[in-house]
């Protein structure tokens, strides 16, 4: 257990020097910072989960490889957001205003369409916190109700509910560069945040915290990103009412917890730790052989039904089904480089990401300190892949691969409007 527990250390060290010459260099807590912040959070959980006395022994058998390969291929793909200090960028182009509402109001309104069923559902908070069956009941009742590819989406019955699901994290980047304006529609803005809302109790109704986790993840790493552009009173604000807020969260999050986990060895404390642990352990042992792999069938299953592909799961079911061989598949937690490793095989996985990072650090290039707003949209999807990915798994997988193809919709949309905007002032007369 010594050499196995050093091999945690050098991984643990990694991000903690990585961490401390990113902040010593920008003299500014940003976005590169809390995401490295949670990587170094996951690596010291994961060595008190190695070493407890409850699930530590399933974990046996690390090697230091694995380790300096994950480290690696993070760095690789957060590249894009290591290089973008927003000190060193003084101005977001502004977008065209019309464009940017419409879809804010698209947003707004089919989200709000959901707003019936969690008033009838309002109740569960009380009954998850008051009954500890509740939360297992709920879960397990949407797990025999998963996602399907047949049905486009988990828990998804209406057009309204897909497009609120696809636009639901780039709005997260609307919102808070909405906050950076002088000029600020109160209606958007207000109407945003009671989507966001809205989003987090449809996961906690469902008795999941994945996704509402996930939410909160892109909400913190894209505040953090923009903070610098938007005003002191109203990041007072944002902080103060967001520390409440999270404290209102965890809350039934320690009940579905509880009821999950909390006749188990070592109670909702060594479930906690598990959850934030595993990943690295998991992708240690596993990721990089884990006895054969899936050929994208979690990745990419759309873009692979729509290339013609045969025999593609329509849920994480069927793929479990399909593949029974693997040492471990998505009931557990790997990270999104674990997710492409086991999908593409370790070569293949691992260039496929490194091109994701160059590509896009490529295309997020800022001249005269000016940053696009097209390239910020790219910018926030490895943002958000990142974020979310580092503890648990590749949360743009199955059908989340329509939340992608809309990030790049909307990339060439408003690159297509910077340049009309470049043809109106090239057009107009000295």
């Amino acid at each position: 257990m010594f050499i196995e527990n050093t091999y945690i250390i050098i991984y643990i060290l990694l991000w903690a020097i990585t961490l401390w010459y990113q902040c010593k260099h920008r003299k500014n807590f940003d976005s590169t910072c809390i995401l490295v912040s949670s990587y170094l959070f996951y690596g010291i959980n994961s060595i008190i989960l190695f070493n407890s006395h409850e699930y530590g022994h399933y974990y046996y058998g690390l090697t230091l490889f694995p380790f300096l390969f994950l480290f690696t291929i993070m760095y690789a793909t957060a590249r894009p957001i290591f290089k973008f200090d927003p000190l060193h960028v003084t101005q977001i182009q502004q977008p065209s205003t019309h464009l940017l509402d419409t879809i804010c109001v698209i947003f707004i309104i089919t989200t709000f369409l959901n707003i019936p069923n969690i008033v009838s559902n309002i109740h569960l908070l009380s009954d998850i916190m008051s009954n500890a069956e509740t939360g297992v009941d709920l879960y397990q009742d949407h797990v025999l109700n998963s996602s399907s590819l047949k049905n486009i989406g988990s828990g998804i019955s209406s057009l309204s509910s897909i497009i609120s699901n696809v636009l639901c994290k780039i709005n997260i980047l609307f919102f808070f560069y909405k906050l950076t304006q002088k000029n600020k529609n109160k209606f958007i803005i207000y109407g945003l945040l009671i989507c966001f809302i809205i989003y987090i109790l449809k996961h906690l109704f469902t008795g999941q915290r994945g996704g509402s986790f996930n939410m909160i993840s892109s909400l913190v790493i894209t505040y953090f990103a923009l903070k610098t552009f938007i005003s002191k009173n109203i990041n007072i604000k944002i902080k103060r009412y967001g520390i409440i807020a999270l404290i209102i969260v965890c809350i039934p999050y320690y009940y579905l917890t509880y009821s999950r986990h909390g006749n188990k060895e070592g109670g909702v404390t060594a479930d906690l730790y598990t959850y934030v642990g595993q990943n690295n352990l998991n992708f240690n042992l596993y990721a990089l052989d884990d006895n054969g792999i899936r050929y994208g069938d979690r990745c990419i299953p759309i873009i692979k039904k729509i290339l013609g592909f045969d025999n593609v799961p329509n849920n994480f079911w069927e793929r479990r089904q399909k593949y029974p061989h693997l040492k471990i598949n998505d009931e557990v937690f790997y990270t999104y480089v674990g997710d492409f490793t086991i999908d593409f095989g370790p070569v293949l996985g691992a260039l496929i990401l490194i091109f994701i990072g160059l590509f896009t650090s490529s295309k997020t290039k800022t001249r005269n300190n000016v940053i696009l707003f097209h390239q910020l949209i790219l910018l926030h999807l490895i943002m958000c892949i990142c974020m979310e990915g580092g503890m648990s798994l590749f949360t743009f997988a199955d059908t989340g691969n329509l939340v992608i193809f809309t990030y790049f919709l909307l990339y060439i949309i408003f690159k297509i409007d910077y340049f009309h905007q470049i043809q109106k002032l090239n057009s107009k007369p000295n």
